[in-house]
């Protein structure tokens, strides 16, 4: 609730208390987590109010990005999807708003969060395409329910969940390598970058 006096429109909202937390971690003094939080609601480079403001009116806008550069960096993923019309408010709501915290091992958060820092929002952005690329074997083999099960086990993967599911495409404990998945995710930054598409079209409005 304090936040709002200093974000017009901004009040608590679910979700909120995870950035909280995670800031607090690492700053451990209230004072500048308050600051950190101020400064991640109104910088240009992050403006995350959007996401917290009524109606979320950040988020529809992140998903359509998203999709956009879907379909032109990993096509055979993004049809595939489309054929199970699984849509990013399935499985990517949670990304954009929190910026993968609770959804990522702690070691690759840290590493998503310096860069989200340094960089800005369009790290968020890359980070959910490198995922896909980076697991694009296990979606093209997934249908509908296999995939919604698979992309449940990437969002509690940091409490090392086990997958309930049977289906032998879905590993019973996903391995993140994280290597991997920032080598995906700078040259998905630099293809966004040399598209012209670091950001949603009306982001910065």
């Amino acid at each position: 609730a304090v936040v709002s006096t200093q974000s017009t429109g901004v009040g608590y909202t679910s979700g909120m208390t995870f950035i909280v937390g995670h800031i607090l971690l690492y700053l451990h003094e209230e004072e500048d987590t308050f600051w950190a939080l101020v400064a991640l609601m109104h910088d240009e480079r992050y403006q995350m109010n959007g996401f917290f403001l009524p109606g979320r009116p950040k988020c529809f806008p992140c998903f359509d990005h998203h999709m956009d550069l879907r379909e032109k960096l990993i096509p055979s993923v993004h049809k595939h999807l489309k054929e199970l019309d699984y849509e990013p408010t399935l499985y990517a709501f949670e990304w954009f708003t929190l910026c993968y915290i609770g959804k990522l091992p702690s070691s690759l958060l840290l590493r998503v969060w310096d860069l989200f820092l340094l960089e800005g929002r369009e790290i968020t952005t890359a980070m959910s395409i490198a995922l896909l690329k980076t697991f694009r074997k296990t979606i093209l083999k997934s249908n509908f329910e296999q995939l919604h099960d698979f992309m449940s086990q990437l969002s509690i993967c940091s409490r090392s969940s086990t997958s309930s599911s049977n289906n032998h495409n879905i590993p019973r404990t996903l391995q993140y390598d994280e290597e991997k998945i920032i080598k995906n995710l700078s040259e998905v930054l630099s293809d966004m970058r040399c598209r012209g598409m670091s950001l949603p079209s009306d982001f910065a409005s």
